[in-house]
């Protein structure tokens, strides 16, 4: 290949999940079953959450959410992300690389920027709260602009 061939690069896939719901337990179950589902596929897996409580949350519901399933992760300040294959932060510097990174947060888009940057893939969860709405369109937005491929799935039912 000579230096004036042009090689085109994938653009990151950008999945924006919209729930029907403004529960934040319905938007906590649906990353469950999304991580989960990922996991199942051998995928190494990043959650942002919003907070600290937040992010509690979802260690706990991790550990609950079925009876019938394990899903090994931990909390990014005392988890190791070579041994566990989902992570699970609420700051964008303890986010590690990973093959899916799941926002449950809203994270401004001047931080979040730089952590989407080398992401794989990427899951936006949004429900029907205004707050989580509006972050959400302006992440879509970002992502329009920066030509990711983006798909939207609308979610009735938890």
């Amino acid at each position: 290949m000579s230096s004036n061939d042009v090689t085109e690069v994938a653009a990151t896939q950008v999945d924006f999940y919209h729930l029907h719901s403004d529960s934040v337990r319905q938007m906590h179950l649906f990353c469950c079953r999304l991580v989960d589902k990922a996991w199942q596929l051998g995928h190494t897996v990043c959650i942002l959450a919003a907070d600290a409580e937040q992010a509690g949350q979802l260690d706990d519901l991790l550990w609950t959410w079925r009876d019938d399933s394990f899903l090994p992760h931990g909390l990014a300040a005392s988890s190791d992300s070579q041994r566990d294959p989902v992570i699970i932060t609420h700051t964008v510097h303890d986010v590690v690389q990973t093959d899916l990174l799941v926002n449950v947060g809203n994270s401004s888009m001047t931080e979040y920027a730089s952590l989407i940057a080398g992401a794989g893939r990427i899951a936006e969860i949004i429900n029907q709260d205004p707050f989580v709405k509006q972050q959400g369109r302006i992440r879509y937005s970002y992502y329009d602009k920066g030509k990711y491929s983006l798909k939207y799935h609308e979610i009735t039912s938890g």
